[in-house]
């Protein structure tokens, strides 16, 4: 997506800088990148998203821990604050609209604030819970916004059973037509998305705007 070989340069550095948590670098390759014009879209695959993924690659193996991204993400969610107006969004409908969030006993945001910035990138409306987020929550809001997609992840094995709980509740209000439940996160495995009965499962950020398109077009 990127045409120019100075804006190829720029992106390389941001992704590297991500890499390295780097949080000066990182909002200043950002900055230089809007100043050079370049497309938002290509900012978040070619810079950010290729950059956390790597970042997500050396948390599964031990080089990064949680406690580092946590201290990193506000360098990121300040360089996508000055990005996401800038986007240039088709018009999804109103009722396309997806609750997102990070299940109650659990305050790793990283993940869920990767696919929040690509889905936003597409156009999707984005309802953040934001972290910590009790299941009971998840319904009332998607009631509430009328969503037709409620999204809950997870980094930790012992919050996965309130993905269950955000199932059942949805189920239980005879809801399970009109809404569906995808689940995601580094401890999630497909799995245990389908012996939960979720709707959607996501390994990684891309395979996650690849199903929330499915589910919408369903």
């Amino acid at each position: 997506m990127v045409t120019s070989e100075e804006g190829k340069i720029i992106l390389s550095q941001l992704c590297q800088a991500i890499i390295n948590l780097d949080e000066n670098k990182t909002l200043s390759r950002f900055s230089q990148a809007m100043e050079l014009k370049l497309d938002p879209r290509s900012i978040i695959q070619d810079g950010f998203c290729k950059g956390m993924k790597i970042v997500g690659e050396k948390c599964e193996t031990g080089e990064y821990f949680f406690p580092q991204l946590i201290d990193f993400s506000s360098a990121l969610d300040a360089g996508m604050s000055v990005l996401n107006p800038k986007l240039s969004l088709p018009a999804y409908p109103p009722d396309s609209s997806i609750v997102m969030g990070v299940i109650e006993g659990d305050i790793h945001d990283i993940g869920k604030n990767i696919v929040k910035a690509i889905l936003t990138s597409y156009g999707h409306r984005i309802i953040d819970l934001g972290k910590d987020v009790p299941p009971s929550v998840f319904i009332e809001a998607a009631i509430k916004e009328k969503a037709r997609i409620i999204c809950v992840s997870t980094s930790v094995n012992t919050t996965m059973s309130g993905m269950e709980k955000v199932l059942d509740s949805v189920r239980s209000r005879g809801l399970q037509d009109k809404i569906k439940v995808m689940v995601g996160g580094n401890t999630i495995s497909e799995k245990y998305a389908n012996d939960i009965g979720a709707d959607g499962f996501a390994s990684n950020a891309a395979l996650a705007l690849n199903e929330i398109n499915s589910l919408i077009s369903k």
